[in-house]
């Protein structure tokens, strides 16, 4: 079965994407474009190893964007071995008694804070 030709609009449609875009994935390699009779065309099949863009009118939100980074970022520490998984489930959803503070020659840091600003450093 012979693979279905796509003209440049077509494709662009398909991938939701400007034309310069289509343009710009062609000359990075990423689409196959070819020239059948004068015409410019792309293989359907070759366009299906491209990911589509999430359908219009969707937003991902400021939080949800940066709960994103914040995974792949802890996620990478638990790869490099810096950072246990007990401790991915701590930052991603931090409890009350997760939250200690941080002592600093046996007194809480908040505490040495206070006192080196009274005593004006």
């Amino acid at each position: 079965m012979a693979a279905k030709l796509l003209t440049v609009q077509e494709a662009c449609e398909y991938l939701r994407v400007s034309r310069a875009t289509l343009y710009r994935l062609a000359k990075d390699g990423r689409v196959p474009l070819r020239k059948v009779r004068g015409r410019t065309v792309v293989r359907q099949d070759g366009l299906a190893r491209i990911p589509k863009p999430p359908p219009a009118g969707h937003r991902e939100t400021r939080r949800a964007r940066r709960r994103n980074r914040l995974e792949v970022w802890i996620d990478n520490l638990i790869r490099a071995g810096l950072v246990s998984p007990e401790d991915r489930r701590k930052v991603l959803h931090p409890q009350r008694e997760d939250v200690r503070p941080v002592k600093v020659k046996g007194v809480p840091a908040s505490q040495l804070i206070i006192r080196e600003r009274r005593e004006g450093w």
